[in-house]
């Protein structure tokens, strides 16, 4: 049985975007601020590290993103920049020294080739019953 998995890699400069742009929908998930840094958690979650301004005031404190929130900020960077991805699929965060990847595993009846092939032989078969 054919599998496809696909990935789709972005530095940390490119997550923290990923994830101010994710904030601006989700506003409960974070606090207002700019993220400073990203950082893997052994659970698949990430630490966000967010500067707060209050008027003259200015707080650092970090939070926790879980991982259910980052795959969809990753996948909300790839809609809005243009890069495809399916919607079915299962979706995971991974982390390597220096990047982020979403690993997007599909079975065979998921792969887009394979539905696209189903679709035309639907066709034909229905083409012929009339």
């Amino acid at each position: 049985m054919p599998r496809e998995i696909r990935t789709i890699i972005l530095s940390d400069t490119e997550l923290k975007g990923a994830i101010d742009s994710f904030r601006r929908v989700h506003k409960e998930l974070l606090p207002p601020g700019t993220v400073h840094g990203i950082e893997a958690q052994p659970d698949g979650n990430i630490l966000v590290s967010i500067e707060m301004k209050f008027g003259p005031n200015i707080r650092n404190d970090n939070f926790i993103l879980e991982q259910q929130h980052v795959v969809e900020a990753f996948v909300r960077f790839c809609i809005e920049t243009n890069i495809i991805i399916p919607r079915s699929g299962t979706k995971k965060i991974m982390r390597t020294d220096k990047e982020w990847i979403l690993e997007i595993r599909l079975k065979s009846n998921e792969m887009a080739h394979q539905a696209a092939y189903a679709e035309l032989k639907k066709q034909e078969l229905k083409g012929r019953a009339t």
